[in-house]
């Protein structure tokens, strides 16, 4: 759980560029590097959080 919360308070410091750019980072670090997440997966899990938004 250490892990997680280390990874994307790094993420939540040092990216800029809006959502897009989070998105990419998520996508280089949890699937790319770490292999926590399919591609697929982390996709569903992004189109789920979409469907969520409130106005």
């Amino acid at each position: 759980m250490r892990e997680l919360a280390l990874v994307f308070t790094k993420l939540g410091t040092i990216a800029f560029g809006g959502p897009a750019a989070h998105i990419a980072m998520m996508d280089d670090e949890v699937v790319k590097r770490r292999q926590w997440l399919s591609q697929e997966k982390l996709l569903d899990l992004l189109e789920r959080n979409q469907s969520y938004s409130w106005p």
